[in-house]
């Protein structure tokens, strides 16, 4: 197993057609997997990822370093047309924690020397965690706790949208 695996970006975002979390590596084209939840989705893209740079090592060709993502504010988004605009619970619409929708993107901080977890939709959602499943894992709460806080002080909350991401 290559010890770069463990550095590479991912980006999570809901499906509804596929009624699953796509995850992709803005790093490595063309690579994509999925899982039912974030959890799954992120172990599943640490698999897949470990998978295609064995590939490429057997095969001798080059493998890409990771890098970190860049995102040019409202630029990046494009509209989720596949999925229903999110409101609060005051319209009795349920948020709901497992299929919430909202990306997440996941990248190595080398100077933090941690994972970080930034919800793009959501303005100051960040968090992280030392291995790609404790940044998901906070990064679930940082959700729903952002959800809960402007849901009390009365803002209104954005929808999911899916990501356009660039790879430096």
């Amino acid at each position: 197993m290559s010890k770069h695996y463990k550095h590479y970006s991912m980006v999570i975002q809901w499906s509804i057609p596929d009624d699953a979390y796509l995850v992709t590596v803005p790093e490595l084209p063309g690579l994509m997997t999925h899982g039912e939840t974030y959890e799954e989705a992120i172990k599943n893209g640490q698999e897949v990822i470990e998978l295609w740079i064995a590939a490429m090592e057997a095969r001798g060709e080059r493998i890409p370093e990771p890098g970190e993502l860049i995102m040019d504010s409202e630029s990046s988004f494009i509209e989720n047309k596949f999925k229903e605009p999110l409101t609060d619970s005051r319209d009795n619409v349920n948020l709901g924690e497992q299929h919430n929708g909202y990306s997440m993107l996941v990248q190595w901080s080398e100077t933090d020397n941690v994972y970080t977890v930034t919800v793009p939709e959501l303005p100051g959602c960040k968090t992280h965690g030392e291995t790609y499943e404790e940044a998901v894992l906070q990064g679930r709460d940082a959700i729903q706790s952002w959800i809960d806080a402007n849901i009390v002080w009365g803002r209104p909350i954005p929808k999911p949208r899916v990501l356009g991401i660039d790879a430096a």
